[in-house]
């Protein structure tokens, strides 16, 4: 009974839908999938931007930390101990080297050393200057995700008209043939007989 419906369903899939249709069909996953950052082959804009290296660093309570540049007063810096990166909690977090790292909306505010003799630390002029690279991927992550959600309405308007066609498409119920007594086979007559 269910191959019998599955075909009816395909049969119903190719004669009633458009090529576009059934091409967005194909393409359902039931599974959503993880936002992501474009990269730059998905990106809309023409500008290209470099690459980023991150640095790592760990604390002495296990956490481990991502930032670009060096760490210093200005630096914007990740928690990534979980494997995505996620802002770092404001407060002060002891290092593996000792340096005692105060972190405040996100940015290293203070950086203070154990140390007796502390090297001068070089001071960033302008630490808006990271700013638009979050920004700039903010705004791809936003494309990437308004995008997704465009293809996933597209295929919901889909669905429905598929599921309004199959519950409007009138059941047809199979006709049985009887027969007399006599001319049942001897098989038949057993079956009935129990």
């Amino acid at each position: 009974m269910e191959t019998n419906v599955i075909s009816k369903i395909k049969d119903f899939i190719i004669t009633k839908l458009s090529v576009d249709e059934r091409v967005a069909l194909e393409g359902l996953n039931p599974v959503a999938e993880k936002p992501t950052i474009p990269t730059d082959e998905k990106k809309p804009s023409t500008e290209q931007t470099p690459e980023v290296k991150m640095k790592e660093a760990k604390t002495v309570d296990g956490l481990v930390f991502a930032y670009d540049g060096e760490l210093v007063i200005g630096t914007a810096i990740m928690d990534i101990t979980s494997g995505t990166a996620s802002p770092v909690m404001d407060g002060e977090y002891t290092m593996e080297d000792g340096n005692i790292v105060t972190i405040t909306s996100g940015v290293v505010a203070e950086i203070a050393s154990t140390k007796e003799e502390a090297p001068e630390l070089p001071e960033v002029v302008a630490p808006e200057l990271k700013m638009p690279d979050m920004k700039t991927q903010m705004s791809n992550m936003q494309v990437s995700l308004e995008s997704q959600i465009s293809s996933l309405k597209k295929q919901v308007v889909l669905l429905n008209k598929v599921v309004n066609e199959i519950l409007n498409t009138p059941i047809q119920n199979e006709t049985k043939v009887s027969k007399n007594w006599e001319e049942l086979s001897p098989l038949e007559k057993f079956r009935l007989s129990k």
